[in-house]
């Protein structure tokens, strides 16, 4: 049996991730590789599968043994991290699993988890790890204060230095939205597939500005309860069709095919004087 829980989405064959990243369609089952046991979505519309999935963790790093004094520098460039991102202190549960370049920046890895989650990236953020902060640069800090800047950290020099295997990721320090990120397993980049890529979806996002997890709960019942002070102005907002458990596939899809291409550029050569 897995060790996961089947999982409710998503885009695990190339020819589904095709479809999302505008490559070539192909027809083999990625869910193996991804350390999922799963079945392929596309077999009922002719795809063979490829190998038959195997049980999930069979190809993957496994994290307890892993041994950073014995990984090439050189590997984290063509190794990827899944990682299991879970919103804290709201039901129905808020789940995301994705898959990153290891080496991924933390300033990438924030708009990655931004687009995954359907946070529209408007307030302050800070990845935390062992009390250690990683965020945008504040100018306004003296030495030695606020968080560490992220763009000048990647994601396995900080899981190196630091060691942990869960930490916490802060969206809007007014609403206080506290993401667990967990740290599930290290393979190799899949072949032919952008990344970010997204694994699994349960749940929607909360709007933005709704209060927190609190706020997020009096916004559910406001919504269902006609009688609620608040049910017609939400209402008018946005609309009777809320649905708490729809994580917005198209959107997240669409978001990580946008940041894959702008990471794909190359910058643009520097011209030259003319003597």
């Amino acid at each position: 049996m897995s060790r996961w829980p089947r999982p409710v989405i998503v885009a695990i064959c190339t020819r589904d991730i095709a479809q999302a990243h505008d490559t070539a369609p192909a027809a083999s089952c990625l869910a193996s590789s991804i350390g999922f046991s799963m079945t392929c979505r596309a077999k009922r519309r002719g795809c063979s599968g490829g190998r038959s999935p195997r049980r999930a963790g069979a190809a993957l790093t496994g994290l307890d043994r892993f041994n950073w004094r014995r990984y090439p520098p050189d590997m984290a460039a063509k190794s990827s991290v899944r990682l299991k991102i879970t919103l804290d202190d709201v039901a129905p549960e808020v789940l995301r699993r994705i898959l990153v370049p290891l080496d991924i920046r933390l300033d990438r890895l924030h708009l990655a988890l931004q687009a995954a989650m359907g946070w529209t990236n408007t307030h302050l953020w800070e990845i935390r790890m062992r009390g250690v902060g990683f965020g945008p640069p504040d100018p306004h800090a003296g030495w030695g204060a606020g968080p560490q800047n992220a763009a000048k950290a990647t994601l396995a020099g900080a899981l190196e230095d630091i060691g942990a295997k869960t930490f916490t990721y802060l969206y809007d320090f007014g609403d206080g939205w506290e993401h667990t990120i967990k740290v599930e397993a290290i393979i190799d980049a899949p072949a032919d597939v952008d990344l970010p890529l997204l694994v699994e979806a349960q749940g929607a996002c909360p709007p933005e500005d709704v209060g927190g997890p609190w706020g997020y709960a009096e916004f559910r019942e406001a919504l269902s309860d006609p009688a609620h002070e608040r049910h017609a102005e939400l209402v008018e907002e946005f609309g009777e069709a809320w649905d708490a458990d729809d994580p917005g596939l198209d959107a997240i899809n669409s978001a990580f095919a946008a940041l894959a291409k702008s990471w794909a550029r190359k910058p643009a050569a520097r011209k030259t004087k003319k003597k």
